[in-house]
């Protein structure tokens, strides 16, 4: 039965060998095929150096030429996407170790059935398959973290994107500052995926969310059976970034031991999982940040003199969003037709006076909160522009205006113990909040109402929810 490849394409594939045997075994296995073409390779030296040699699967005697041991390692990096199948001779040892390091795709024992033979090509197939789903993956992150995503109109951020710009040129190690909420771990990301590691890991080390006497251990890994008898090896994120992206975010939060070991990693550019004695090489780029004032720590001790210089060869302050009023605008516009469109709202606006009060308050929670509260502005807003009134209440309190109270909307009644149908309905949220505990998914259920019209209702009637 003739072999096809799985998908269907065409795929072209690639034999270095030397061994005329494993030549004529392999052209014999795809002679019929309509969609597998074989090319074969005496000597692979001469294709490295052809810029436009680039098969979609390698399969390389490990037999055939002396110096294929030594070319593998680059050749793997110059094309990480072309899995490569390993043709060992039966009966010959082998280092199935290196075999193993090299990141190879399976290993093809020869003289081979066709059996065999496909059972090698439908691995390296598959491998080729996930592969070219990660670069997709990969390149449609990247186009949500370009720099010409970046939504700037002062000049400090201009000066600020020019500067990640540079960092993405080269290996250096960033400091990233600024408060909680600046968007840190987005420019991070932006570095990383515009740089030469881009389709290399990116792996998020968070000192905050893990617990400190768990720190050192899940960013340095350990060895099999060293905190429990039958444990395994545990990879850390340095481990896991190999090749790729280090950041780790809130770096202040780490413990002066972990701040120690993780000096002498870059001083030496080794480091070993906990309980081993192998020096394993530092392959990442690390990018740091923190919301804290690391130089005020080293001043009191808390933080590493010399770690605080090895992390900030280049530093990078991120503005608050008080601190860049003039970006307001252009962040509402984005925003504003995110979710609009996600509500099913498009071409809702704001008004001018809506927008003023967006530029007066101080923004304590940065972007995230401007986000929330573009959000339910559109949730909330019944017409097809954002009113003051649509702001949240605590916003406009701090704006200095007045939001509307019950008594504002003309509550009150003309005839004494008569109330008007606004007092009923504010009466009615407060009950059904009352009834279901402050839960205002079970307080609209009760009043057999949307989650939106109770989240209006709130705003409208002033009522603490």
């Amino acid at each position: 039965m003739q072999i096809e490849s799985l998908s269907g394409r065409p795929l072209h594939l690639s034999l270095v060998t030397g061994s005329e045997s494993l030549r004529e075994a392999l052209t014999a296995f795809l002679a019929e095929s309509a969609t597998l073409q074989l090319g074969i390779i005496p000597e692979i030296a001469a294709y490295l150096a052809h810029p436009d040699w680039h098969p979609d699967i390698l399969f390389v005697d490990m037999d055939g030429p002396s110096e294929i041991l030594d070319i593998l390692p680059d050749l793997t990096q110059r094309m990480p996407d072309v899995p490569v199948v390993a043709c060992v001779q039966a009966g010959v040892a082998r280092d199935l170790d290196l075999i193993e390091t090299l990141g190879l795709a399976t290993m093809l024992t020869v003289p081979c059935a066709e059996q065999d033979f496909r059972l090698a090509l439908r691995t390296a197939e598959r491998l080729l398959d996930l592969r070219l789903q990660v670069r997709q993956l990969l390149t449609a992150v990247a186009g949500e973290v370009q720099f010409e995503q970046i939504v700037a109109r002062t000049s400090v951020m201009h000066t600020i994107v020019s500067l990640l710009r540079k960092a993405c040129a080269n290996d250096i190690n960033v400091l990233i500052e600024g408060e909680e909420g600046t968007g840190k771990e987005y420019y991070a990301r932006a570095i990383h995926y515009n740089s030469r590691r881009s389709t290399r890991p990116y792996v998020l080390f968070s000192c905050t969310a893990i617990p400190q006497h768990l720190l050192e251990r899940e960013l340095f890994g350990s060895e099999a059976g060293v905190f429990e008898e039958g444990s395994d090896m545990l990879a850390g994120a340095l481990e896991q970034a190999d090749s790729g992206t280090l950041y780790i975010d809130e770096v202040g939060a780490m413990d002066t031991t972990v701040q120690a070991r993780l000096y002498r990693t870059l001083q030496s550019h080794t480091y070993r999982r906990i309980g081993g004695d192998v020096d394993l090489p530092l392959g990442v780029r690390i990018i740091t940040s923190t919301s804290r004032d690391l130089r005020a720590m080293c001043a009191e001790g808390s933080f590493r003199d010399d770690l605080y210089f090895r992390l900030a060869n280049f530093p990078v302050r991120i503005p608050a969003l008080r601190d860049r009023i003039a970006d307001i605008p252009i962040l509402v516009d984005r925003l504003l037709r995110q979710y609009a469109e996600a509500y099913g709202r498009p071409g809702l606006g704001i008004g001018a006076d809506a927008l003023l009060q967006l530029r007066r308050y101080r923004w304590p929670g940065n972007i995230p909160e401007l986000e929330e509260t573009i959000e339910r502005a559109v949730a909330v807003c019944e017409t097809m522009e954002i009113r003051v009134d649509d702001l949240p209440h605590a916003l406009l309190v701090a704006t200095g205006v007045r939001p509307k109270s019950v008594s504002d909307t003309g509550i009150g009644g003309k005839h004494p113990g008569v109330p008007t149908m606004d007092q009923l309905k504010a009466r009615g949220v407060r009950l059904a909040l009352e009834a279901s505990g402050g839960n205002i998914k079970e307080a609209a259920r009760l009043l057999d109402i949307g989650r939106t019209t109770i989240y209006k209702l709130i705003e409208r009637y002033n009522i603490p929810a």
